[in-house]
């Protein structure tokens, strides 16, 4: 989880009681806990200062399989766009409890797609 206001992260670990989730407070923070490991999935906001999300987004990607959700408060995402950028799902903000299952949801069926069959 990615994200310049550490009261947002706050919120969200709270609402993914059960999960493991790893924070990071910015996009530079993000990029070096992406250096140190891979994730299963990495929810990022859009706008940050320094380093953008999408900075954050190209670094996730370099690991195959893993899910890239973008956060952002703009309401106008453009679908197609997001794909092109590497981005699996558009998550909204403000959030609430509903979204954030909805949310989990979705990343549960975009990791099923990603298994390789054995």
């Amino acid at each position: 989880m990615v994200d310049d206001e550490p009261l947002v992260l706050e919120l969200l670990v709270a609402l993914l009681v059960g999960h493991q989730v790893d924070t990071a407070c910015g996009g530079q923070e993000g990029l070096q806990a992406l250096e140190r490991q891979t994730y299963d999935a990495v929810i990022t906001d859009l706008v940050m200062p320094l380093t953008s999300g999408l900075e954050v987004v190209a670094a996730a990607r370099r690991a195959p399989g893993t899910v890239v959700v973008m956060m952002t408060g703009w309401q106008q995402r453009d679908p197609a766009t997001d794909q092109l950028q590497g981005v699996d799902l558009a998550f909204p903000k403000p959030f609430e409890r509903a979204g954030v299952e909805r949310l989990l949801g979705q990343i549960w069926q975009q990791l099923n797609r990603h298994q390789i069959p054995t």
